[in-house]
């Protein structure tokens, strides 16, 4: 029994030089709402309260496209097993053009009634007015980051999950720093509050993306 479970060190190698990355890149990304909440907290109850809800539309997004490229994720592994390039670029090229267009719809809609959006869950005026301003912003980097989810979930089915790792924690730095230099105003830019921390966020995924395709 021992033997069954245990012999297959190569693939015991091979399952844990997989996952590990790809357990960490979940984690940074989860981290990327984290930080803006953490930071915009110094700001009042009213701010953070605006920003938690705008990322709560976020990982609505976020679990939308994240489920179409998982989905395209399944076949591209199988494909890649039977060598066949041929429907992994159609694979691909269906999975991103279905999340690039629901992100393109969530976009919009943040952009144009993000008020609304916010009343839905808070009624407070302040949380409703910091929110709408928050999501306003934060709405365009949806498109960007359903681009960089797709070519990380492509990359891991083909057993490249190093990369991808590394890429988002690059763009969770950059993330961090531009929230302290944005949101409360140093190195000659002025203090922006949650508009900083949204600008933040966008300029961050613009930069994961943008890495990724190189």
């Amino acid at each position: 029994m021992k033997k069954a479970v245990f012999g297959d060190k190569t693939f015991y190698y091979k399952l844990i030089t997989l996952a590990i990355p790809v357990i960490m890149q979940n984690l940074i990304t989860s981290s990327l709402a984290m930080v803006d909440s953490v930071m915009v907290g110094k700001l009042g109850n009213e701010p953070v309260a605006a920003v938690g809800i705008a990322n709560q539309y976020g990982l609505l997004v976020f679990l939308i496209y994240a489920a179409i490229h998982s989905g395209a994720g399944i076949f591209i592994a199988q494909f890649w097993g039977k060598k066949d390039h041929e429907n992994i670029g159609r694979v691909v090229n269906v999975g991103a053009a279905l999340a690039a267009g629901v992100s393109l719809i969530f976009s919009f809609a943040g952009v144009l009634f993000p008020a609304r959006i916010v009343g839905i869950f808070n009624t407070n005026p302040l949380v409703i007015e910091l929110g709408s301003d928050f999501l306003r912003i934060f709405s365009f980097s949806f498109v960007f980051a359903s681009v960089s989810f797709g070519i990380s979930v492509n990359l891991r089915s083909i057993g490249k999950s190093a990369m991808p790792m590394v890429i988002s924690g690059i763009a969770l730095g950059i993330n961090t720093l531009l929230n302290v230099v944005l949101i409360f105003g140093m190195w000659g830019f002025p203090a922006m509050g949650v508009k900083g921390s949204a600008t933040a966020t966008l300029i961050s995924r613009v930069i994961e993306m943008g890495i990724f395709w190189l």
